[in-house]
């Protein structure tokens, strides 16, 4: 590759922007008995950090980044997190 070894680091790491929506969505659902939205929580999250090849294998590891797991459990956590901010402001307009 021809771009310098620090711009890789900048491309790959602008998913750790997601941290503070995914504290918030875990604030917000914690309060609740056990629901659905736990499970599919936990299914974004498996997507969002899962593709560690430490726990899935090298071979798995590889499908995950090709199918692009990450990008993909990050627009359901936005998506999510819009939402919640609608529902939010629809609730203190009343």
């Amino acid at each position: 590759s021809l771009r310098p070894r620090w711009c890789s680091a900048i491309f790959t790491e602008h998913f750790l922007f997601s941290l503070p929506l995914i504290a918030l969505l875990i604030i917000n659902i914690s309060g609740e008995k056990f629901s659905w939205k736990m499970i599919l929580l936990f299914i974004v999250l498996l997507m969002y950090g899962g593709n560690s090849s430490d726990i899935w294998g090298k071979s798995l590891a590889s499908k995950f980044e090709n199918f692009g797991m990450l990008g993909l459990s990050n627009l359901m956590l936005v998506t999510w997190g819009v939402i919640l901010m609608m529902k939010n402001l629809r609730c203190k307009a009343t």
